[in-house]
Protein backbone atom coordinates (compact mmCIF):
# COMPACT_ATOMS: atom_id res chain seq x y z
CA UNK A 1 0.00 0.00 0.00
CA UNK A 2 1.25 3.00 -1.06
CA UNK A 3 2.69 5.25 2.19
CA UNK A 4 0.63 8.52 2.91
CA UNK A 5 3.57 10.14 3.37
CA UNK A 6 4.22 10.70 -0.35
CA UNK A 7 0.82 12.83 -0.36
CA UNK A 8 3.15 15.86 0.40
CA UNK A 9 6.64 17.22 -0.10
CA UNK A 10 8.53 15.90 3.04
CA UNK A 11 9.48 19.13 4.99
CA UNK A 12 11.57 19.66 8.37
CA UNK A 13 10.12 19.55 11.45
CA UNK A 14 9.14 23.01 12.78
CA UNK A 15 8.65 23.12 16.86
CA UNK A 16 6.06 25.81 18.69
CA UNK A 17 8.50 28.41 19.52
CA UNK A 18 8.29 32.29 19.95
CA UNK A 19 9.74 31.68 16.26
CA UNK A 20 7.03 29.49 14.84
CA UNK A 21 5.69 31.48 12.54
CA UNK A 22 9.09 33.00 10.48
CA UNK A 23 10.03 29.13 10.22
CA UNK A 24 6.50 28.92 8.48
CA UNK A 25 7.21 31.80 6.19
CA UNK A 26 10.45 30.36 4.95
CA UNK A 27 8.95 27.11 4.52
CA UNK A 28 5.94 28.66 2.69
CA UNK A 29 8.47 30.37 0.28
CA UNK A 30 9.46 26.78 -0.78
CA UNK A 31 6.42 27.05 -2.64
CA UNK A 32 6.90 29.89 -4.48
CA UNK A 33 8.26 29.56 -8.22
CA UNK A 34 11.51 31.90 -9.91
CA UNK A 35 9.52 33.78 -12.33
CA UNK A 36 12.99 34.87 -14.14
CA UNK A 37 13.00 30.99 -15.64
CA UNK A 38 10.20 31.37 -17.90
CA UNK A 39 11.45 34.80 -18.54
CA UNK A 40 13.68 35.16 -21.63
CA UNK A 41 14.58 33.74 -25.12
CA UNK A 42 14.90 30.04 -25.24
CA UNK A 43 17.83 27.61 -25.54
CA UNK A 44 17.55 25.40 -29.02
CA UNK A 45 18.41 21.76 -28.10
CA UNK A 46 19.17 19.31 -30.61
CA UNK A 47 16.65 16.42 -29.74
CA UNK A 48 19.10 13.92 -31.17
CA UNK A 49 21.89 14.51 -29.64
CA UNK A 50 21.21 16.23 -25.79
CA UNK A 51 24.46 17.20 -23.95
CA UNK A 52 23.11 19.78 -21.61
CA UNK A 53 19.36 20.50 -20.67
CA UNK A 54 19.27 23.81 -18.31
CA UNK A 55 16.79 25.01 -16.34
CA UNK A 56 14.19 27.70 -17.68
CA UNK A 57 12.86 28.11 -21.33
CA UNK A 58 13.86 25.50 -24.61
CA UNK A 59 12.99 24.49 -27.30
CA UNK A 60 13.07 21.51 -30.05
CA UNK A 61 12.77 22.19 -33.66
CA UNK A 62 11.54 18.93 -35.49
CA UNK A 63 9.94 18.86 -38.91
CA UNK A 64 7.65 22.01 -39.01
CA UNK A 65 6.78 22.11 -35.15
CA UNK A 66 8.22 24.32 -32.87
CA UNK A 67 8.11 23.20 -29.50
CA UNK A 68 8.75 26.17 -26.96
CA UNK A 69 8.86 24.55 -23.68
CA UNK A 70 9.90 24.93 -20.06
CA UNK A 71 12.18 23.02 -18.13
CA UNK A 72 13.33 22.58 -14.32
CA UNK A 73 14.97 18.80 -13.21
CA UNK A 74 14.55 17.27 -9.91
CA UNK A 75 16.15 15.31 -7.52
CA UNK A 76 13.65 12.47 -8.14
CA UNK A 77 13.39 9.64 -11.40
CA UNK A 78 10.51 10.51 -12.38
CA UNK A 79 8.90 13.05 -15.27
CA UNK A 80 6.51 15.61 -15.78
CA UNK A 81 5.49 16.61 -18.96
CA UNK A 82 2.54 19.32 -19.05
CA UNK A 83 0.85 19.85 -22.69
CA UNK A 84 -0.42 23.28 -23.05
CA UNK A 85 -4.65 23.29 -23.94
CA UNK A 86 -6.36 26.16 -25.83
CA UNK A 87 -4.74 29.47 -26.12
CA UNK A 88 -7.01 31.52 -23.81
CA UNK A 89 -7.90 35.05 -24.66
CA UNK A 90 -7.92 38.03 -21.92
CA UNK A 91 -10.08 40.93 -22.98
CA UNK A 92 -11.02 39.55 -26.37
CA UNK A 93 -7.35 39.66 -27.20
CA UNK A 94 -5.06 36.16 -27.45
CA UNK A 95 -2.67 35.74 -24.70
CA UNK A 96 1.21 35.75 -25.93
CA UNK A 97 2.96 32.56 -26.75
CA UNK A 98 3.78 30.52 -24.89
CA UNK A 99 1.64 30.14 -21.87
CA UNK A 100 3.43 27.26 -19.97
CA UNK A 101 0.46 26.14 -17.87
CA UNK A 102 1.42 25.12 -14.78
CA UNK A 103 4.53 25.73 -14.98
CA UNK A 104 4.76 27.13 -11.42
CA UNK A 105 3.97 23.92 -9.70
CA UNK A 106 7.87 22.79 -10.66
CA UNK A 107 7.98 23.36 -6.59
CA UNK A 108 5.53 21.08 -5.08
CA UNK A 109 7.72 18.10 -6.34
CA UNK A 110 11.12 16.99 -6.46
CA UNK A 111 10.69 15.78 -10.09
CA UNK A 112 11.69 17.10 -13.08
CA UNK A 113 9.34 19.13 -14.88
CA UNK A 114 9.02 20.23 -18.66
CA UNK A 115 5.75 22.27 -19.80
CA UNK A 116 5.31 22.33 -23.66
CA UNK A 117 3.41 24.75 -25.54
CA UNK A 118 1.42 23.06 -28.71
CA UNK A 119 3.13 23.94 -31.78
CA UNK A 120 0.43 24.36 -33.73
CA UNK A 121 0.00 27.78 -32.67
CA UNK A 122 3.25 28.57 -34.06
CA UNK A 123 1.75 27.93 -37.22
CA UNK A 124 -1.67 29.10 -37.07
CA UNK A 125 -1.70 32.46 -35.40
CA UNK A 126 -5.56 32.59 -35.03
CA UNK A 127 -6.00 29.02 -33.76
CA UNK A 128 -6.97 28.49 -30.20
CA UNK A 129 -7.42 24.70 -30.02
CA UNK A 130 -4.78 22.71 -31.68
CA UNK A 131 -4.71 19.29 -29.86
CA UNK A 132 -1.08 18.88 -30.59
CA UNK A 133 -2.28 17.53 -33.91
CA UNK A 134 0.08 18.29 -37.30
CA UNK A 135 -1.03 18.14 -40.47
CA UNK A 136 -1.76 15.42 -43.58
CA UNK A 137 2.20 14.41 -43.41
CA UNK A 138 3.83 14.91 -39.90
CA UNK A 139 2.15 13.45 -36.39
CA UNK A 140 3.18 16.19 -33.91
CA UNK A 141 2.00 14.05 -30.87
CA UNK A 142 4.44 11.52 -31.95
CA UNK A 143 7.33 13.95 -31.91
CA UNK A 144 6.12 14.87 -28.28
CA UNK A 145 6.54 11.41 -27.63
CA UNK A 146 10.31 11.45 -29.48
CA UNK A 147 11.04 14.63 -27.07
CA UNK A 148 9.77 12.46 -23.95
CA UNK A 149 11.43 9.37 -24.77
CA UNK A 150 14.75 11.57 -25.45
CA UNK A 151 14.42 13.33 -22.27
CA UNK A 152 13.90 10.28 -20.22
CA UNK A 153 16.63 8.57 -21.79
CA UNK A 154 19.06 11.76 -20.85
CA UNK A 155 17.53 12.31 -17.35
CA UNK A 156 18.15 8.19 -16.98
CA UNK A 157 13.99 7.82 -15.86
CA UNK A 158 12.47 4.76 -16.62
CA UNK A 159 9.83 4.94 -18.86
CA UNK A 160 7.06 4.14 -16.19
CA UNK A 161 8.64 6.74 -14.46
CA UNK A 162 7.08 8.94 -16.92
CA UNK A 163 4.05 11.25 -16.68
CA UNK A 164 1.90 12.82 -19.76
CA UNK A 165 -0.71 15.59 -17.52
CA UNK A 166 -2.77 18.11 -19.61
CA UNK A 167 -6.46 19.45 -19.04
CA UNK A 168 -8.99 19.86 -22.47
CA UNK A 169 -6.98 19.79 -25.45
CA UNK A 170 -3.72 18.95 -23.24
CA UNK A 171 -5.49 16.04 -21.77
CA UNK A 172 -6.14 14.91 -25.22
CA UNK A 173 -2.65 15.80 -26.63
CA UNK A 174 -1.19 13.37 -22.90
CA UNK A 175 -3.65 10.32 -24.12
CA UNK A 176 -2.50 9.93 -27.39
CA UNK A 177 1.39 11.12 -26.69
CA UNK A 178 1.76 8.54 -23.47
CA UNK A 179 0.06 5.63 -26.10
CA UNK A 180 2.70 6.48 -29.08
CA UNK A 181 5.38 6.46 -25.52
CA UNK A 182 4.14 3.09 -25.34
CA UNK A 183 4.55 3.52 -21.07
CA UNK A 184 3.79 5.49 -18.18
CA UNK A 185 1.36 7.11 -17.20
CA UNK A 186 -1.61 9.70 -19.09
CA UNK A 187 -3.41 12.27 -17.02
CA UNK A 188 -6.66 13.89 -18.85
CA UNK A 189 -8.69 16.35 -16.72
CA UNK A 190 -11.93 17.05 -18.48
CA UNK A 191 -10.05 15.93 -22.06
CA UNK A 192 -11.75 15.03 -25.18
CA UNK A 193 -11.52 11.71 -26.81
CA UNK A 194 -14.42 12.02 -29.73
CA UNK A 195 -14.01 13.96 -32.75
CA UNK A 196 -17.60 12.13 -33.82
CA UNK A 197 -20.07 15.27 -33.22
CA UNK A 198 -20.94 18.65 -33.75
CA UNK A 199 -18.57 21.55 -32.12
CA UNK A 200 -17.39 25.33 -32.64
CA UNK A 201 -13.58 23.98 -31.67
CA UNK A 202 -13.69 21.20 -34.30
CA UNK A 203 -15.44 23.88 -37.13
CA UNK A 204 -12.76 26.68 -36.07
CA UNK A 205 -9.68 23.88 -36.40
CA UNK A 206 -10.95 23.85 -40.18
CA UNK A 207 -11.31 26.81 -40.72
CA UNK A 208 -7.63 27.25 -39.75
CA UNK A 209 -5.75 24.38 -40.72
CA UNK A 210 -8.28 22.78 -43.63
CA UNK A 211 -8.52 19.22 -41.83
CA UNK A 212 -11.05 18.32 -40.98
CA UNK A 213 -11.60 16.45 -37.88
CA UNK A 214 -14.59 14.24 -38.92
CA UNK A 215 -12.67 12.52 -41.50
CA UNK A 216 -10.52 9.08 -41.71
CA UNK A 217 -6.98 10.38 -40.36
CA UNK A 218 -4.04 7.89 -41.19
CA UNK A 219 -2.42 8.61 -37.37
CA UNK A 220 -6.27 7.76 -36.12
CA UNK A 221 -5.46 11.21 -34.62
CA UNK A 222 -9.59 11.74 -34.67
CA UNK A 223 -9.95 8.01 -33.52
CA UNK A 224 -7.74 7.92 -29.55
CA UNK A 225 -10.03 5.33 -28.46
CA UNK A 226 -8.94 2.88 -30.95
CA UNK A 227 -5.22 4.18 -30.39
CA UNK A 228 -5.18 3.63 -26.74
CA UNK A 229 -7.13 0.55 -26.33
CA UNK A 230 -3.83 -1.27 -27.89
CA UNK A 231 -1.38 0.26 -25.73
CA UNK A 232 -1.77 -2.16 -22.77
CA UNK A 233 1.90 -0.35 -21.25
CA UNK A 234 0.41 2.86 -20.31
CA UNK A 235 -1.82 3.76 -17.71
CA UNK A 236 -4.77 5.88 -17.94
CA UNK A 237 -6.10 8.52 -15.65
CA UNK A 238 -9.25 10.53 -16.69
CA UNK A 239 -10.19 12.65 -14.57
CA UNK A 240 -13.94 13.99 -15.18
CA UNK A 241 -16.09 16.68 -13.44
CA UNK A 242 -19.39 15.57 -13.49
CA UNK A 243 -21.30 18.63 -13.73
CA UNK A 244 -19.66 19.57 -16.51
CA UNK A 245 -22.07 17.86 -19.39
CA UNK A 246 -20.01 18.32 -22.44
CA UNK A 247 -17.08 16.03 -20.91
CA UNK A 248 -19.80 13.71 -19.22
CA UNK A 249 -22.15 13.09 -22.34
CA UNK A 250 -19.85 14.19 -25.19
CA UNK A 251 -16.11 12.29 -23.73
CA UNK A 252 -16.44 10.26 -20.72
CA UNK A 253 -20.01 8.16 -21.99
CA UNK A 254 -18.21 7.65 -24.64
CA UNK A 255 -14.70 6.49 -23.92
CA UNK A 256 -16.48 3.93 -21.40
CA UNK A 257 -18.72 2.68 -24.18
CA UNK A 258 -15.68 1.44 -26.17
CA UNK A 259 -14.49 -0.40 -22.90
CA UNK A 260 -17.76 -1.45 -21.49
CA UNK A 261 -17.39 0.07 -18.29
CA UNK A 262 -19.51 2.38 -15.77
CA UNK A 263 -17.32 4.42 -13.62
CA UNK A 264 -18.51 5.38 -10.21
CA UNK A 265 -18.32 8.93 -8.29
CA UNK A 266 -14.80 9.09 -6.75
CA UNK A 267 -12.53 5.84 -7.71
CA UNK A 268 -12.41 3.39 -10.02
CA UNK A 269 -10.56 1.48 -12.59
CA UNK A 270 -10.47 -1.19 -14.62
CA UNK A 271 -7.50 -2.76 -16.18
CA UNK A 272 -5.04 -0.07 -17.23
CA UNK A 273 -8.03 2.76 -17.20
CA UNK A 274 -8.81 4.87 -13.47
CA UNK A 275 -11.19 7.20 -13.38
CA UNK A 276 -11.73 9.65 -10.68
CA UNK A 277 -14.45 11.47 -11.25
CA UNK A 278 -15.68 14.97 -8.66
CA UNK A 279 -18.14 17.30 -8.39
CA UNK A 280 -17.28 21.14 -9.07
CA UNK A 281 -20.01 23.53 -9.63
CA UNK A 282 -19.07 26.83 -11.75
CA UNK A 283 -19.80 29.03 -14.34
CA UNK A 284 -17.61 27.23 -16.41
CA UNK A 285 -17.87 23.89 -15.49
CA UNK A 286 -15.56 22.31 -18.03
CA UNK A 287 -12.36 24.81 -16.65
CA UNK A 288 -13.12 23.66 -13.15
CA UNK A 289 -9.56 22.41 -13.14
CA UNK A 290 -7.43 21.15 -10.18
CA UNK A 291 -5.55 23.99 -8.10
CA UNK A 292 -2.22 24.24 -7.02
CA UNK A 293 -3.45 21.90 -3.74
CA UNK A 294 -5.63 19.66 -5.71
CA UNK A 295 -2.73 18.52 -7.56
CA UNK A 296 -1.24 16.90 -4.65
CA UNK A 297 -4.05 14.81 -4.37
CA UNK A 298 -3.68 14.06 -8.28
CA UNK A 299 0.43 13.19 -7.57
CA UNK A 300 -0.61 10.73 -4.73
CA UNK A 301 -2.90 9.02 -7.05
CA UNK A 302 -0.07 8.76 -9.62
CA UNK A 303 1.98 7.18 -7.55
CA UNK A 304 -0.73 4.75 -6.35
CA UNK A 305 -1.47 3.46 -9.62
CA UNK A 306 2.04 3.52 -10.91
CA UNK A 307 2.94 1.00 -7.99
CA UNK A 308 0.22 -1.29 -8.54
CA UNK A 309 -2.00 -0.71 -5.41
CA UNK A 310 -5.53 -1.46 -5.20
CA UNK A 311 -7.01 1.96 -5.23
CA UNK A 312 -10.24 0.66 -3.40
CA UNK A 313 -8.05 1.08 -0.11
CA UNK A 314 -8.08 4.86 -1.01
CA UNK A 315 -11.87 5.42 -2.05
CA UNK A 316 -12.86 7.32 0.81
CA UNK A 317 -9.96 9.49 1.13
CA UNK A 318 -10.73 10.94 -2.64
CA UNK A 319 -13.96 11.39 -1.76
CA UNK A 320 -12.75 13.72 0.67
CA UNK A 321 -10.69 15.59 -1.84
CA UNK A 322 -13.78 15.25 -3.66
CA UNK A 323 -15.31 17.79 -1.10
CA UNK A 324 -12.05 19.67 -1.22
CA UNK A 325 -13.12 20.14 -5.22
CA UNK A 326 -16.42 20.50 -4.78
CA UNK A 327 -16.00 23.41 -1.80
CA UNK A 328 -12.93 25.08 -3.71
CA UNK A 329 -15.64 26.27 -6.87
CA UNK A 330 -18.30 26.38 -4.79
CA UNK A 331 -16.33 29.85 -2.45
CA UNK A 332 -15.14 30.89 -5.96
CA UNK A 333 -18.84 31.32 -7.15
CA UNK A 334 -19.82 33.03 -3.67
CA UNK A 335 -16.71 35.23 -3.75
CA UNK A 336 -17.75 36.75 -7.29
CA UNK A 337 -21.43 36.90 -6.38
CA UNK A 338 -20.15 38.59 -3.60
CA UNK A 339 -18.02 40.92 -5.35
CA UNK A 340 -20.19 41.62 -8.24
CA UNK A 341 -23.62 41.48 -7.16
CA UNK A 342 -24.33 41.97 -4.02
CA UNK A 343 -27.96 41.71 -4.01
CA UNK A 344 -30.06 39.53 -6.30
CA UNK A 345 -33.66 39.24 -5.73
CA UNK A 346 -36.09 37.16 -8.35
CA UNK A 347 -39.14 39.08 -7.02
CA UNK A 348 -41.94 36.84 -9.26
CA UNK A 349 -45.15 39.35 -9.59
CA UNK A 350 -43.97 41.80 -7.07
CA UNK A 351 -43.42 45.36 -8.07
CA UNK A 352 -39.83 46.67 -7.62
CA UNK A 353 -40.27 48.73 -3.99
CA UNK A 354 -37.73 51.55 -5.39
CA UNK A 355 -38.78 54.61 -7.36
CA UNK A 356 -36.92 53.77 -10.83
CA UNK A 357 -35.45 56.96 -12.37
CA UNK A 358 -35.25 55.62 -16.14
CA UNK A 359 -37.22 53.06 -18.02
CA UNK A 360 -36.05 51.30 -21.57
CA UNK A 361 -38.30 49.65 -23.45
CA UNK A 362 -38.00 46.81 -25.84
CA UNK A 363 -40.66 45.54 -28.13
CA UNK A 364 -41.19 42.44 -30.51
CA UNK A 365 -37.67 40.50 -30.29
CA UNK A 366 -36.92 37.64 -32.51
CA UNK A 367 -33.91 35.23 -31.90
CA UNK A 368 -33.24 32.58 -34.11
CA UNK A 369 -30.08 30.57 -33.17
CA UNK A 370 -29.98 28.19 -36.37
CA UNK A 371 -26.95 26.63 -36.01
CA UNK A 372 -25.33 28.97 -32.92
CA UNK A 373 -25.51 27.96 -29.83
CA UNK A 374 -24.66 31.19 -28.37
CA UNK A 375 -27.34 33.05 -30.19
CA UNK A 376 -28.89 35.91 -27.86
CA UNK A 377 -30.95 39.10 -26.89
CA UNK A 378 -28.25 42.01 -25.00
CA UNK A 379 -28.48 45.09 -23.56
CA UNK A 380 -25.40 46.28 -22.99
CA UNK A 381 -25.92 49.72 -22.00
CA UNK A 382 -25.23 49.26 -18.06
CA UNK A 383 -24.08 51.65 -16.02
CA UNK A 384 -21.55 50.81 -12.52
CA UNK A 385 -22.71 50.84 -8.62
CA UNK A 386 -26.65 50.62 -10.12
CA UNK A 387 -29.95 48.63 -9.55
CA UNK A 388 -31.58 47.19 -12.34
CA UNK A 389 -35.18 45.85 -12.70
CA UNK A 390 -35.73 43.86 -16.08
CA UNK A 391 -39.47 42.54 -16.99
CA UNK A 392 -40.15 40.25 -19.69
CA UNK A 393 -43.40 39.76 -21.13
CA UNK A 394 -45.34 37.88 -23.79
CA UNK A 395 -42.74 35.17 -24.52
CA UNK A 396 -42.95 32.21 -26.80
CA UNK A 397 -40.18 29.27 -27.50
CA UNK A 398 -39.84 26.83 -30.58
CA UNK A 399 -38.06 23.66 -29.74
CA UNK A 400 -37.26 24.98 -25.87
CA UNK A 401 -38.59 23.81 -22.72
CA UNK A 402 -37.15 26.95 -21.08
CA UNK A 403 -34.91 29.91 -21.57
CA UNK A 404 -32.46 31.92 -19.60
CA UNK A 405 -31.65 35.31 -18.10
CA UNK A 406 -28.47 36.88 -16.20
CA UNK A 407 -25.81 39.54 -16.28
CA UNK A 408 -23.31 38.21 -18.46
CA UNK A 409 -19.57 38.93 -18.53
CA UNK A 410 -18.37 38.98 -22.15
CA UNK A 411 -14.82 38.61 -21.77
CA UNK A 412 -14.92 35.56 -19.62
CA UNK A 413 -18.03 34.22 -21.12
CA UNK A 414 -20.05 33.32 -18.24
CA UNK A 415 -23.13 34.35 -16.05
CA UNK A 416 -22.66 36.27 -13.38
CA UNK A 417 -25.89 35.80 -12.09
CA UNK A 418 -28.72 33.84 -13.84
CA UNK A 419 -32.19 32.63 -13.60
CA UNK A 420 -33.92 30.09 -15.89
CA UNK A 421 -37.41 30.24 -17.03
CA UNK A 422 -39.97 28.05 -18.35
CA UNK A 423 -41.62 28.49 -21.19
CA UNK A 424 -44.43 31.23 -21.74
CA UNK A 425 -43.55 32.25 -17.73
CA UNK A 426 -42.76 35.63 -17.82
CA UNK A 427 -40.33 37.53 -15.33
CA UNK A 428 -39.42 40.26 -13.05
CA UNK A 429 -35.42 40.33 -12.32
CA UNK A 430 -33.71 42.48 -10.44
CA UNK A 431 -30.05 42.65 -9.67
CA UNK A 432 -27.22 45.03 -8.28
CA UNK A 433 -24.07 45.43 -10.34
CA UNK A 434 -21.46 46.94 -8.63
CA UNK A 435 -18.07 47.59 -9.78
CA UNK A 436 -16.60 48.33 -13.70
CA UNK A 437 -19.66 47.72 -15.63
CA UNK A 438 -17.54 47.38 -19.09
CA UNK A 439 -17.94 44.08 -21.05
CA UNK A 440 -20.83 42.85 -18.79
CA UNK A 441 -24.38 43.09 -20.19
CA UNK A 442 -28.14 41.46 -19.62
CA UNK A 443 -28.49 38.52 -21.86
CA UNK A 444 -31.67 36.48 -22.81
CA UNK A 445 -30.71 32.95 -24.50
CA UNK A 446 -33.41 30.27 -25.93
CA UNK A 447 -32.33 27.92 -23.89
CA UNK A 448 -29.44 27.11 -21.88
CA UNK A 449 -26.37 29.13 -22.80
CA UNK A 450 -24.68 27.29 -25.05
CA UNK A 451 -27.55 24.86 -25.67
CA UNK A 452 -30.00 26.66 -28.06
CA UNK A 453 -28.64 25.64 -31.39
CA UNK A 454 -32.11 25.57 -33.74
CA UNK A 455 -34.13 26.81 -31.36
CA UNK A 456 -36.58 29.90 -31.47
CA UNK A 457 -37.72 33.13 -29.32
CA UNK A 458 -39.81 36.06 -29.25
CA UNK A 459 -40.34 38.17 -26.74
CA UNK A 460 -43.09 40.85 -27.09
CA UNK A 461 -41.70 43.36 -24.37
CA UNK A 462 -38.79 44.16 -22.28
CA UNK A 463 -38.81 46.49 -19.73
CA UNK A 464 -34.96 47.70 -17.98
CA UNK A 465 -35.49 49.87 -15.42
CA UNK A 466 -32.54 51.13 -13.07
CA UNK A 467 -31.82 53.25 -10.21
CA UNK A 468 -28.21 54.67 -8.74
Amino acid sequence: MSDIKNIFIDRPSIYLSDNITAELDEQHKRLEADKTLVSGDSVLIDIDNITELPDGRIRFEIGTARFECFFHRGTQKRLYIHLNAARTSRNGKKRPLPQFSRWSWYTCTDCSWLCIEDPMKYIYDDLLVGWFYGNEYENYRLYTANIAQKIAEFLKIDKKDVIFYGSSSGGTAAIHTAALFNGGVAVSINGQVNFDYQHKDISQFLDNTGIDLHQKDKYRRNDICSVIAQSSDTKYLIINNCRSKWDTNDHLKYLCSKINFKPEYGLSNIDNFYFWLYDAKSNNTHAAFEDRNLFFAVDFLIKIIQSNDEIASYKNLFLLFNEFWYDLYNRKEADNDANVLNETVLLGDIKPYFSLEKQTEIRDIRIESKSDKYKNFCFSELKSNTVYFVAINGVTLSKAAKYTIGLFDFNKKVFLNKYTAKAGQNVNYCFKLEGDSSNKGICIFCGEHGNTQDKTMTIKQIMISYIK
